[in-house]
């Protein structure tokens, strides 16, 4: 969710169309990037981030272009727009530079292969405008430290979901009072492995940038990190605000409180199908008590 990675030995193509891997990058050297339109221009390096993730996605393309990367780095996909790997499927179609003439072109996804590995070394990014580069040929964006968290778009509330109970629902999906966040487990040994797995974190504020880590976003069968990606609330006022990075290169919307709202007797979350998910640089969630 906190910005897409790669692993260190993703090839970087500087300004000179030259490859080196990322992890030998510096802040001042120049990449060849790309613009919302498909412009081939150059763009320069201003920081290098690395940190360590459990999961990763190997994600093959025709014409032989394998990359290793986190699921949540956004993908070029054509009219100033980013998507984010995990939403991307087979033949879908990502942008990679024509060395015939210098130019973007469409190549369709081939494979997926979701990879775990505990305590894995990656690396990403943040450049100048126009916060794009190519990695493995792929063009990709920045997505750094201060492009924010991919996460389901709760100002759109055309998939806001009004879930009925079930007696017979099984235990990663059970929802307790109040504010509860929803992710996809990556632990193979868990019986919830590849499920959409229910967080509850009961009453409270939650900041989805800074406050989701290992201890507080966890499968409830095995405990271990999951990837939030949407929300839903039961039993509870809740309310939202935050501020949205557009990605057609605008400036960010900051959207203030909202009015509280009310749930009940019903599991009130967003689909992600319907709402879509969006870059957030802020996004507070908070609930309390109905009475």
């Amino acid at each position: 969710m906190r910005g897409g990675c790669f692993l260190p030995d993703t090839l970087v193509m500087l300004a000179d169309k030259s490859q080196v891997p990322i992890y030998s990058i510096q802040p001042g050297d120049n990449l060849l990037s790309f613009t919302g339109t498909g412009e081939i221009v150059t763009t320069v390096v201003q920081e290098v981030f690395s940190r360590t993730v459990d999961n990763f996605i190997e994600l093959h393309v025709y014409e032989n272009t394998t990359i290793l990367v986190t699921p949540d780095h956004l993908i070029f996909t054509g009219n100033n727009s980013f998507t984010p790997l995990r939403k991307l499927s087979v033949d879908d179609t990502v942008f990679v530079l024509s060395e015939m003439d210098n130019s973007l072109k469409t190549v369709p996804i081939k494979s997926f292969k979701s990879v775990t590995a505990l305590s894995t070394c990656v690396y990403n990014l943040h450049t100048a405008e126009p916060h794009t580069y190519f990695a493995n040929g792929i063009a990709v964006h920045n997505m750094s430290g201060d492009m924010g968290a991919v996460f389901v778009d709760v100002s759109n509330e055309a998939g806001l979901q009004h879930v009925p109970f079930s007696h017979n629902a099984p235990r990663w999906r059970i929802v307790s009072r109040g504010m509860c966040l929803e992710g996809t487990c990556n632990n193979t040994s868990c019986p919830a492995y590849k499920k959409q797995v229910i967080i509850n974190l009961g009453l409270r504020r939650f900041d989805v940038l800074v406050d989701a880590d290992v201890m507080t976003s966890k499968c409830p069968v095995c405990s271990q990190y999951v990837e939030p990606t949407t929300c839903g609330f039961n039993n509870c006022l809740w309310r939202w605000w935050g501020i949205i990075k557009p990605n057609n290169g605008s400036p960010p919307v900051e959207i203030p409180p909202c009015y509280w709202k009310e749930t009940e007797n019903t599991y009130d979350r967003f689909d992600e199908q319907k709402s879509g998910s969006v870059v957030w640089r802020k996004l507070i969630l908070e609930t309390k008590s109905l009475n």
